[in-house]
């Protein structure tokens, strides 16, 4: 099954049917991307004398509670209070793309006062500012060519969407895995923008544990199961290089569908916009906007000075809707001229389809345009063309048709008539 965005030219005089414009959105199934290494990874700390020291360059990221109210530290690895942050580049996951589930592993090669450390909670969240591997600490997120200071020392995130697991009792040399599907659900559907994810522990016993980072082996992996937004594809149907050839008293319809809506999927909403040039065509009487008549709240803008008509509508119900047309537009041709009728979304503009779940999937319809060629026949009585009637401009439109059926009708029976007698 495929979604289509079809438009149809109706000749007012001959009423030829030619397909305009056709936007298949073919099914697609599930994907997976596996994202590793990370592109940035770091730990900051908030010991006493690293505050604004950076660790980008490390082979490893840990993360550590902070808890040694007495004891010395005995190693100089051993930071006060450390936190991981950890990025992905998504780019390959396109935007808006339904998430099914993501998942966060780090490789676990270090890990101290392993009784302690047992059971105890580490938390994903999500980092709401930007920041560089080479340059995040403690204190600040960029160090050049400024100095940005996290709004919160020891980074900022949020509590949205937060996925916490416990520590094994032997995790060194083994994965440890968060599902962060809200988390990448935020990103590249809600498009919030990705500045990774921070490793927190809230616990208040005494141990360390690190991850090899992504400068080491077995890197951090992002592993997210997404539905591709569907491969749109245009085609032109019953026109040769989407050309038309009309005569400048032609006068004819374009019909807006949404057709072949896929089965289990309902249209939930859509936004358009239709252009020509008002210097060669106009807009005859008002256009017909369906989705007033179907009681779906709308905004419909018209401007005939700069040629545009913009038609926003959704479903007020939840109930969805079927294949049907949704805008019909009576153009009338001025005169000579090469002009175009444009139908496309503008930026953040979507046609949106829901399934029996009440979960929507966005498309982005890329822009297509139609030329209609319009030129003042020289030779009327030699016209032949398809789905209009060429006639000069000062003859009477409405007996066009007729004086050239009677003269076809007559041309046939002459010819019928000496094929007889010569029989």
């Amino acid at each position: 099954m495929n979604l289509q965005l079809t438009f149809i030219i109706f000749f007012a005089l001959l009423s030829s049917t030619i397909v305009l414009y056709s936007l298949t959105l073919p099914e697609v199934d599930a994907a997976t991307a596996t994202l590793t290494p990370s592109i940035a990874d770091t730990t900051i700390s908030d010991n006493s004398t690293k505050r604004d020291t950076n660790f980008g360059s490390e082979f490893k990221i840990c993360v550590d509670p902070g808890n040694y109210p007495t004891d010395p530290i005995p190693m100089p690895e051993f930071y006060n209070l450390r936190r991981s942050l950890v990025k992905f580049d998504l780019s390959s996951i396109p935007p808006g793309s339904p998430i099914n589930s993501a998942r966060l592993q780090l490789y676990v090669n270090f890990l101290t006062n392993r009784p302690e450390a047992e059971g105890e909670t580490l938390t994903v969240y999500q980092v709401t500012e930007d920041w560089a591997e080479m340059e995040a600490t403690w204190n600040d997120r960029f160090t050049s060519p400024s100095t940005q200071s996290w709004t919160n020392p020891g980074g900022t995130w949020t509590v949205i969407g937060a996925t916490s697991v416990t520590i094994p009792s032997d995790p060194v040399g083994y994965w440890i895995e968060w599902t962060v599907t809200d988390i990448v659900k935020a990103w590249i559907e809600n498009g919030e923008p990705n500045y990774g994810f921070i490793i927190v522990s809230d616990s208040e016993k005494d141990w360390s544990i690190c991850f090899i980072s992504r400068t080491g082996s077995n890197n951090p992996i992002l592993e997210v199961d997404y539905t591709p937004p569907p491969d749109l594809s245009i085609k032109g149907d019953g026109i040769i290089n989407q050309k038309l050839r009309v005569s400048p008293c032609s006068e004819f319809l374009v019909n807006i569908h949404i057709d072949d809506i896929p089965n289990g999927y309902t249209l939930d909403s859509f936004d358009f916009t239709v252009t020509w040039d008002p210097s060669l065509m106009e807009v005859v009487g008002d256009p017909v906007n369906y989705a007033t008549e179907r009681s779906w709240p709308n905004t419909f803008n018209r401007d005939d000075l700069t040629g545009n008509i913009y038609l926003n509508a959704f479903d007020p119900t939840g109930s969805g809707w079927g294949d049907d047309v949704w805008l019909s537009i009576t153009f009338h041709c001025l005169g000579e001229g090469s002009s175009q009728i444009t139908v496309s979304t503008s930026e953040g503009d979507t046609v949106v389809l829901k399934d029996q779940s009440g979960t929507t999937l966005d498309t982005f319809p890329d822009p297509y345009s139609v030329t209609c060629n319009q030129y003042q026949p020289r030779q009327p009585p030699r016209s032949y063309l398809v789905g209009g009637v060429i006639m000069p401009v000062d003859k009477p439109t409405v007996l066009a048709p007729y004086l050239i059926l009677v003269g076809l009708v007559a041309t046939v029976s002459l010819t019928y008539i000496m094929r007889k007698r010569k029989v």
